[in-house]
């Protein structure tokens, strides 16, 4: 069961525009959420709210849920390959409400991993997020001073504790496999080095935007992207620079 922090909620709200709803539900009626959403919404806008997905987290004392809705920021962009989906939701939680988060987290995406190997893998798995969002940020082009050297570091720190080594499979084709493909922290360093290795990399960013830095896969053709939505954190920097210009 999950709770969030104020630190949590207040960023989450500031990054990304969620509202947060608590209803005395067991289950997460979507058609509320919408409702209430653009109630609240009409009070500062008559436009249409692009509601495109809700998930529920049931509160310590199950008399309520807390639901996000993802107005600009979703969790999947369109265009992302299946087979990075999982490592792209990874990337974009910042797992703010800590242990309790991971492992809501982990029964969303990765459900066959043993609760005891979930808890077990928190600390290994806040690292690799650390790692990653540092190589994240090269992509984008965002001074990084000393954190890329150390994100290296700890994916190759990583790399020898899951025995990740290239295998021969039966078709004859050279993959990388682990000596714990159970693991939640393996299946994700699995996935990483795979985009590392295919290319596909280059297109998982960090927003521009100082007080945001959202995760997203660039699925533009170009891979030229720079910030996490256009409705969002791209809209206020261009009118930003308008404004200094006149």
């Amino acid at each position: 069961m999950q709770i969030f922090s104020k630190r949590s909620v207040e960023a989450n709200l500031k990054r990304s525009s969620w509202h947060l709803l608590i209803f005395p539900l067991t289950q997460c009626d979507m058609s509320q959420c919408a409702q209430s959403c653009r109630k609240r919404k009409r009070k500062h806008s008559t436009a249409p709210i692009a509601a495109l997905r809700c998930y529920h987290i049931n509160s310590l004392s199950g008399n309520g849920v807390i639901c996000k809705w993802e107005l600009s920021l979703p969790e999947h962009r369109p265009g992302t390959p299946a087979k990075y989906r999982c490592l792209e939701s990874f990337l974009w939680h910042d797992f703010g409400a800590g242990r309790s988060d991971w492992e809501v987290w982990l029964r969303r995406k990765l459900p066959d991993v043993s609760p005891v190997g979930a808890t077990s893998a928190f600390r290994r798995a806040m690292q690799l997020h650390t790692a990653l969002r540092s190589l994240q940020a090269a992509n984008s082009c965002i001074e990084i001073d000393e954190r890329l050297s150390s994100g290296n570091e700890t994916l190759n720190h990583l790399i020898g504790i899951y025995g990740i080594k290239p295998r021969l499979d039966e078709a004859g084709q050279i993959s990388l496999a682990t000596d714990k493909p159970g693991d939640p922290v393996a299946i994700l360093m699995l996935s990483a080095l795979d985009a590392l290795k295919s290319g596909a990399w280059r297109r998982f960013k960090l927003c521009n935007e100082s007080t945001c830095r959202a995760s997203y896969y660039d699925a533009s053709k170009a891979a030229a992207k720079t910030w996490c939505s256009m409705d969002t954190c791209g809209s206020r920097n261009k009118m930003k620079r308008y404004r200094s210009k006149s």
